[in-house]
């Protein structure tokens, strides 16, 4: 559970390198654009049975290895789009989610730089929830300004944050583990990580820990959007009017 720009590319390369982990980042399908609109638009289960697709993909993926002992996808969209039909599928005591979080700032001024909710950046919308959706949780605590792309921003992090406790509360048979991207950055972290997923760690995990995976370099360089100089205040003053309005999203705001 991420809304992306947050490490996850790199917390996949930790897990497929432990002893016996299939799969891969944001593994086909990935569960983008028309999923997307659909559960923005109308109730989950009025789009699960197109959505099974994804389930699909994953028992295909187990059944082409048979020795695996664990199968990894760290797409952002797991908590947007197909989170339930995971569940639904599988039997959640075989189910572990990681809850994967990194520096609010950080996280929303990639956004920024990507020139998200912008004209510049129009690709980016088949993956990223519209905090003034029909179904938006967001929106029933806070409207935010959509023609403002630093609200937009923070909007769809508190969406993604208000999904994912969504989640817990609706599964509590799912095992969930917190894990902050600065944490993964040491070796004794990780192995600890790597424990309490019952996986083994290998030669691999070792050399690869603190390697950067930003893959968003160039796109940043075509949409040359810069962040406003009080940037990080005007995002702080955004998670607060939600957490005044009684959204549960304290842990978004920066220590």
């Amino acid at each position: 559970m991420n809304p992306g720009r947050s490490g996850s590319a790199y917390l996949q390369h930790l897990l497929v390198s432990a002893e016996g982990v299939v799969g891969e980042h944001e593994h086909l399908p990935t569960m983008t654009g028309e999923h997307l609109f659909a559960v923005e638009q109308q109730e989950r289960s009025a789009s699960i049975a197109s959505r099974r697709v994804k389930a699909e993909a994953v028992a295909s993926a187990l059944a082409m290895a048979p020795d695996a002992v664990a199968y990894a996808d760290t797409s952002n969209m797991f908590i947007k789009t197909f989170a339930d039909v995971i569940v639904e599928a599988f039997e959640p005591s075989r189910l572990r989610v990681l809850h994967l979080r990194r520096d609010t700032i950080a996280v929303a001024k990639s956004f920024r730089e990507l020139g998200c909710y912008t004209e510049r950046n129009v690709v980016s919308r088949p993956w990223m929830f519209d905090p003034l959706a029909p179904t938006s949780l967001a929106a029933t605590y806070c409207r935010v300004d959509a023609a403002n792309p630093t609200e937009m921003i923070v909007g769809y992090l508190v969406e993604t944050e208000l999904q994912a406790a969504r989640f817990r509360s609706e599964n509590p048979e799912v095992l969930v583990h917190d894990v902050w991207l600065e944490q993964l950055q040491a070796e004794p972290d990780v192995l600890s990580m790597l424990g309490t997923l019952g996986l083994s760690p290998t030669a691999e995990t070792s050399s690869i820990i603190g390697e950067r995976h930003n893959t968003k370099v160039q796109p940043k360089t075509e949409a040359a959007t810069t962040a406003e100089p009080d940037f990080a205040d005007r995002v702080v003053d955004v998670l607060q009017r939600f957490v005044a309005a009684g959204a549960p999203v304290a842990a978004l705001l920066p220590n």
